[in-house]
């Protein structure tokens, strides 16, 4: 990308309306009853996310089922310790039915000069607080939500990502977006959230996956940041919460995996070394079968929560974020290790079925060992 530098008259550009978002999400339990957990959050007025269909997209393209948000009173939050930045006093909550939760924060950002975004970059990276605060909230929005959260567990790993979404700006002559692509250092230094100038090809990487819709619209979606540059950008936004969530699933997943191979591996070692302890094989068996399923329910949740396929712009949006996100390999080793699963299992029913094969053989043998010996005994009683 051949970078434009700024013209020697040029003051920078200032935001006029924007914010930007911070997106926290937790896996939470195996699933959420998204009817019932609206039912029971009646008192916080929820109501479901769908995608407005603004742009030219396919009716059909919707969140399938729709999710649960919530907008709840907070008092603002400092970004970190040493930071003067703080968010908004509202939090947005939305529940998904495979059984995460995103916990959207948001910082106003109108009158802030662009240039100095990088330095709340640099603070938002792996903010402590606002972690810890969404962790606390998301426990207690389950506790309030009762059953409706199946088999309720807020997973101690989270994912986390940050969204810039510019509504209008103010700066010296040409559009919007020809301003932002003579500040591409900045832009880059935001999204990298790098403090500190970069180089030409970190520059090109960072700001590398970008799609327009208009003449005057874009977005730049990096691995730790995306920026907006749109009057009304609430469906891409959303597309890029639901790819963060994503993530999060494809990571609780794998490691999940990774606890029923690890263990499943020493179960198999263990019952090879000793044979005789077949009621372990047989639990660890049904415990695999359930791990399993519950595995495979949760891919197919997360990967068909919304079908964001083919040319229109959400599709190329989402397309690029899960370049980002490295998706697509993210799906391989999942497929990968639940086929691994699956051969395990296998084994261990193959395994158990040669075990009952051989414990009827020495009952056979036994019984025709006895047939013939029992007439001896009892004619030798005589």
């Amino acid at each position: 990308m051949a970078l434009t530098p700024p013209s020697a008259g040029d003051v920078g550009v200032r935001i006029e309306r924007g914010a930007c978002r911070v997106f926290v999400a937790f896996d939470v339990g195996n699933a959420i009853d998204l009817d019932a957990a609206e039912a029971a959050l009646t008192a916080v007025a929820p109501s479901r996310e769908t995608l407005s269909q603004r742009r030219r997209n396919p009716v059909s393209l919707q969140f399938r089922p729709a999710p649960v948000q919530v907008t709840l009173p907070i008092e603002p939050l400092p970004v970190c310790a040493q930071s003067s930045w703080r968010s908004t006093g509202e939090v947005e909550c939305t529940l998904f039915d495979f059984g995460a939760i995103s916990v959207a924060y948001r910082i106003d950002l109108a009158g802030v000069a662009l240039d100095d975004l990088p330095r709340l970059a640099a603070d938002l990276y792996e903010s402590a607080s606002l972690s810890a605060d969404a962790r606390a909230r998301v426990e207690r929005l389950v506790n309030s939500l009762g059953p409706s959260v199946s088999r309720a567990s807020v997973s101690a790993v989270a994912e986390d990502y940050a969204v810039y979404e510019l509504c209008a700006l103010r700066h010296q002559g040409g559009d919007d977006l020809a301003a932002l692509d003579r500040h591409a250092p900045v832009l880059a230094s935001i999204l990298r959230a790098a403090d500190e100038p970069l180089g030409r090809d970190e520059i090109d990487d960072a700001l590398s996956c970008r799609a327009c819709y208009g003449a005057r619209d874009a977005v730049w979606i990096d691995w730790n940041a995306a920026m907006v540059l749109d009057s009304a950008a609430a469906d891409t936004i959303a597309v890029l919460e639901f790819a963060n969530v994503q993530l999060l699933e494809m990571r609780f997943i794998d490691d999940r995996l990774d606890g029923v191979l690890d263990r499943s591996y020493h179960v198999i070692a263990v019952g090879s070394a000793q044979p005789f302890l077949q009621r372990n094989r047989d639990k660890e068996r049904r415990r695999l079968a359930s791990l399993q399923i519950d595995s495979v329910m949760l891919f197919e949740g997360v990967s068909n929560a919304v079908k964001l396929v083919g040319d229109q712009f959400l599709a190329r949006v989402y397309r690029l974020a899960a370049r980002r996100f490295h998706l697509p390999e993210w799906e391989t080793s999942i497929t990968r290790k639940l086929d691994t699963v699956q051969s395990l299992y296998e084994k261990l029913a193959d395994d158990q079925a040669n075990r009952r094969m051989e414990v009827l053989e020495w009952i056979i043998i036994l019984l025709f060992v006895v047939s013939i010996v029992l007439p001896f005994v009892v004619g030798g009683g005589k």
